[in-house]
């Protein structure tokens, strides 16, 4: 459970980063070793914890996926970016002004 939240509080950051920087989708290094638990394998732990992660980013509305390598796997975390219809009726009335 702890594996789980450290990702997400820095995944978060990732997100809010890239969400910043006017982008609609970040990528993030997900961990490959974790801390063993008893006789559980670190495969067994890896794929909760990236199932925890995934379950609750898609919760949230993100779009999710998994790029698998030798040496790292890969988030990729993207997210519809949209104002309000409010906010649109401003900037089209803003735009037809120009014209």
């Amino acid at each position: 459970m702890d594996s789980t939240k450290e990702s997400l509080v820095s995944i978060n950051t990732t997100i809010m980063d890239a969400h910043g920087a006017g982008l609609s989708k970040t990528e993030y290094k997900l961990p490959l070793n974790f801390r063993r638990i008893n006789n559980v394998s670190n495969k067994e732990i890896q794929t909760e914890v990236y199932f925890n992660i995934v379950s609750e980013l898609e919760r949230l509305g993100y779009d999710i996926r998994l790029r698998f390598c030798k040496e790292y796997t890969i988030i990729v975390i993207g997210w519809i970016v949209k104002a309000d219809d409010s906010e649109l009726d401003i900037m089209k009335e803003k735009l037809l002004s120009l014209q």
